[in-house]
């Protein structure tokens, strides 16, 4: 016979669930945590397990606290059940007021993102009124959730081409640098280049927006302009490229940017820039030495690699034999860039090479045989073709 004050069958149902869910909670929260103290994550992940580990704790307990608190409610007295149920409340509540926390800041956040979405959107409509509504709309936390700051804003200008948006961002104090914080894009040409972190200037240039970027100049530092002489130069751009020299810009640049991999010649032969590679051998602003001539030619062969080997290129390592390349010296572990073209198996490479001047004769015996094989099979196809939002030569 049941005590009076035996609770009801569903209840007691209640609680053993309530009990196997405390401690499923309890068991998994200790084994990750232990595991973590065996394995420690590293990197990005740094004490995962103990946040996992607490994360089940506390999700067990509040689920045992809801149902202990339905028995309590359905009449279960038992007073071991009262006590548990007072042990748990507090870690529950505080378990619920965190959530309530972090559901409450992910509206906000949400509702930040649609504000910045409105920014963005009027920037690339290059409207004038919608930008100065939505920023008024849009606060600090609005503006870095959303990626809207006015430096972010003036990239996105840039980028579409908004030149009324540009110039209400630049009254309003937004400036073009370069850094780790500063604000930029990654672009690819059309044949393949990839350009990583273009800031705004640099877009300008990119695209032949010359009204933008005379606008954008006014508003950059020497840092923001010497990254977009480069990416001019790496582009073949040489109306930017004069006008980035004439806004000013200190060459040679200095540590870290002093090296040979780091000349301006370097950069243009990375995009097999003709017309800024004869400016600056005619008129240097920073002394062409042999060993930025080799420097160049390192970084043509890479640009013929790493594209479908452009026909330009053949005409832009003849320029530089005259400073001093050697097209013949050995290439990473290989006797030459013809040997490694070879190793590769690139024929359209190899076969720019020895148009530019590459020598056979230099080349070991079983490189040359492979030459001969690679050179008789058949042709390639094409790696790179136009893409949507690439960047025309």
């Amino acid at each position: 016979m049941l005590h009076p004050d035996s609770p009801p069958a569903f209840s007691r149902i209640l609680a053993a669930l309530s009990l196997a869910i405390l401690a499923a909670g309890v068991v998994v929260g200790a084994g990750l945590s232990i595991l973590e103290m065996l394995q420690p994550s590293g990197g990005w992940f740094a004490g995962l397990g103990y946040v996992l580990g607490l994360m089940a704790l506390a999700a067990g307990n509040l689920l045992s606290w809801l149902l202990n608190a339905i028995c309590r409610a359905l009449g279960d007295r038992r007073k071991w059940l009262r006590t548990l149920l007072a042990v748990q409340t507090l870690p529950a509540l505080l378990c619920l007021g965190y959530g309530g926390v972090e559901l409450w800041g992910m509206r906000q956040d949400g509702q930040a993102l649609e504000r910045g979405a409105a920014v963005r959107e009027a920037v690339r409509r290059d409207d004038v009124a919608a930008l100065d509504a939505a920023l008024g709309r849009c606060d600090a936390a609005c503006q870095g959730a959303a990626n809207a700051r006015p430096d972010a804003l003036l990239l996105l200008a840039a980028d579409a081409g908004a030149r009324r948006a540009a110039q209400r961002l630049v009254a309003q104090g937004a400036k073009v640098s370069w850094g780790l914080n500063a604000p930029g894009m990654d672009l690819r040409s059309c044949e393949g280049l990839y350009l990583p972190g273009v800031n705004a200037l640099g877009v300008a240039a990119a695209r032949k927006d010359g009204a933008m970027l005379r606008l954008l100049l006014a508003a950059s530092d020497e840092d923001g302009r010497y990254a977009a002489l480069r990416t001019a130069a790496a582009l073949d751009r040489l109306d930017a490229f004069e006008a980035l020299l004439a806004a000013g810009v200190s060459l040679p640049r200095g540590a870290p940017f002093d090296g040979p991999h780091d000349h301006l010649l370097a950069v243009a032969a990375s995009g097999a820039s003709i017309q800024v590679a004869q400016r600056l051998l005619a008129a240097p602003p920073a002394p062409v030495t042999p060993a930025v001539a080799q420097a160049a030619l390192a970084a043509l062969f890479r640009f013929m690699n790493d594209t479908d080997g452009q026909p330009r290129a053949v005409e832009f390592a003849r320029l530089l034999t005259a400073p001093g390349a050697d097209i013949d010296a050995p290439y990473q572990g290989e006797a030459s860039l013809l040997a490694e073209a070879v190793r590769i198996k690139r024929k359209d490479v190899a076969t720019l090479l020895l148009q530019a001047g590459a020598s056979r004769a230099r080349l070991p015996r079983e490189r040359r045989e492979a030459l001969q094989a690679l050179l008789a099979g058949p042709d390639e196809a094409p790696w790179h073709g136009a893409t949507d939002g690439c960047v025309a030569p």
